[in-house]
């Protein structure tokens, strides 16, 4: 059974284990490994404000090389001004790393936006401006991505936005939840994800 365990790394260099929270299913001749999702949670933490939270799969998600399409899927409710925001990453360096090379895809409250960026949050690939979401309400995220573009889903809904990616997807990489801790900002809110569900599905050969 192959098992993916998350961590959270602040800025800051520390890391805390936060236990199995990850699915990941394997398609056209993997066995499946289902791990059991308990709840990710983020919101004001005493380390200081302005702190973002990084959150990634402890071993490699995907691979192009070998993968088709990799789809992620999960559940996630927010509050105040917190965000929904995924990543992608080779490298897993944080914001403000001139050498991070994450694309993010999420929902920016403050915007009504949902974002696809490069260099973490550096620069724009696409968006869907005018996305509202209900605060402290459960919504459910589909993310079907190949190696040049992506198609989200939201609440079961056709597909909301397809998008190239340009190249800047790293062939190979983790998977991870960012979230921001601020404890002078008691109007940050707080983002929550569960039931997070990771399928690679693979190429055929011959």
């Amino acid at each position: 059974m192959f098992r993916i365990i998350l961590f959270a790394s602040f800025l800051f260099g520390s890391s805390m284990v936060l236990g199995q929270c990850m699915q990941l299913n394997c398609t056209q001749g993997c066995s499946d490994a289902y791990i059991g999702c308990t709840e990710i949670s983020f919101s004001k933490d005493p380390g200081g404000a302005g702190v973002a939270t990084y959150v990634w799969t402890s071993k490699i998600a995907y691979d192009f090389s070998w993968d088709s399409k990799v789809i992620i899927e999960f559940d996630a409710a927010i509050s105040g001004r917190q965000e929904i925001m995924l990543a992608f990453s080779n490298n897993r360096r944080p914001w403000g790393d001139p050498y991070t090379d994450a694309v993010t895809i999420g929902y920016i409250t403050k915007w009504n936006k949902v974002a696809i960026r490069k260099g973490m949050f550096a620069d724009w690939i696409g968006s869907v401006d005018n996305y509202y979401l209900t605060q402290g309400q459960w919504h459910h995220f589909k993310l079907e991505l190949t190696q040049t573009d992506v198609t989200i889903y939201i609440d079961s809904n056709p597909s909301i936005y397809t998008s190239g990616l340009y190249g800047n997807l790293p062939t190979t990489g983790y998977i991870g939840f960012i979230g921001y801790d601020n404890v002078n900002d008691r109007t940050l809110g707080t983002a929550k994800y569960t039931n997070c569900r990771i399928t690679n599905e693979h190429k055929v050969t011959h």
